[in-house]
């Protein structure tokens, strides 16, 4: 294995879907398996805690940080690896996973790649390649980087309700965490550049509606977003916050957008925060491509003054607006 990955564990986990999982081009053990974990080496300690884990099953990418104890922070906030999209039919928010591959060597040390499709297995839709690598992280924080490509098969006709026009129908990506209440929590604040480059910051709190979407309308974004995990949730306490950097819109406006679960249930994934393709046409034609990278990080739970100076800097330009794994969402 390649330098401080001392091994990738194949593991199954229920509720997912199993499907083939080839390690250097080699079935693994011909079975079929749904997550991978690595175990990373943590600089100046003995230790090897998990680090990266990859749902091959549903395109999940979790990430958490290393500590210089040796140890890492617990799981929390995923992104959803897929680009995801609004029929009259409904949300297609995950595709259908047919085959995953792990390579592990070289510059990236780590390369996986999910290949899937959405729609019934008789008349696909939509073809899905996710890809992620995995750098050596430093302490303290982790990175991983993620490509999707979306190709239409078919035409396919987008929701035309006055709720969803100019709003949640071709999502980018989707990061899905978990607000319960003030005290239980895997984020309560999504903070985010604008395209005009104004950094905007809403905190969540138990006054703030649920069931409903974050924004009145998506908000074209800049260059990033970030779920915030800040001190004081009991659930979890050291789980991070997640940055999701844009390298690549695949030459789209981009908008940024969430959903609020009227779940308080901490098990379930009751906060969803998305990109979206603001522009998207009633009808995705046929043979459409889209190819988006992503740089995804996991940092620790901020100390309170750097959180305080965090949010007086988010809220200059705007104003504050009044999950661990059931998936949900609107």
């Amino acid at each position: 294995m390649p330098k401080s990955i001392k091994h990738v564990v194949v593991a199954k986990v229920l509720d997912l879907g199993l499907l083939p999982v080839f390690y250097n081009q080699n079935l693994i053990g011909n079975t079929n398996y749904q997550v991978v974990e690595a175990f990373d080496h943590v600089p100046g300690a003995p230790s090897w805690p998990l680090t990266f884990v990859d749902q091959y099953a549903n395109t999940f990418l979790r990430l958490t940080y290393q500590k210089p104890s040796g140890g890492t922070g617990d799981l929390g906030t995923s992104v959803i690896g897929t680009a995801s999209f609004r029929t009259p039919g409904g949300l297609q928010l995950i595709p259908t996973v047919t085959r995953g591959d792990v390579v592990t060597g070289g510059v990236s040390r780590y390369q996986g790649t999910m290949q899937g499709f959405f729609g019934p297995q008789a008349n696909q839709q939509a073809s899905l390649l996710s890809t992620r690598t995995f750098p050596d992280p430093p302490l303290g924080l982790t990175t991983a980087n993620l490509s999707i490509s979306f190709g239409a098969l078919q035409d396919i006709p987008l929701a035309t309700d006055s709720i969803f026009v100019g709003n949640d129908r071709f999502r980018t990506v989707t990061l899905s965490s978990m607000f319960a209440n003030s005290s239980q929590f895997d984020a309560n604040i999504m903070r985010y550049e604008d395209v005009q480059g104004t950094v905007k910051t809403l905190l969540l709190n138990d006054s703030t509606p649920r069931g409903g979407h974050l924004l009145a309308a998506p908000d074209e974004i800049g260059s990033w977003l970030e779920l915030i995990k800040s001190p004081g949730s009991l659930w979890y306490p050291d789980s991070p916050s997640i940055r999701l950097t844009i390298l690549d819109k695949g030459g789209l406006r981009w908008g940024i957008q969430g959903f609020l679960d009227n779940s308080t249930t901490p098990s379930d994934d009751s906060l969803s925060v998305w990109l979206e393709w603001l522009d998207a046409p009633n009808t995705i034609p046929a043979a459409t491509t889209l190819n988006t990278t992503f740089s995804v990080s996991a940092f620790a739970v901020p100390e309170p003054s750097s959180l305080a100076l965090l949010l007086t800097a988010g809220l200059a330009g705007w104003g504050i607006s009044r999950r661990r794994r059931c998936l949900r969402s609107p």
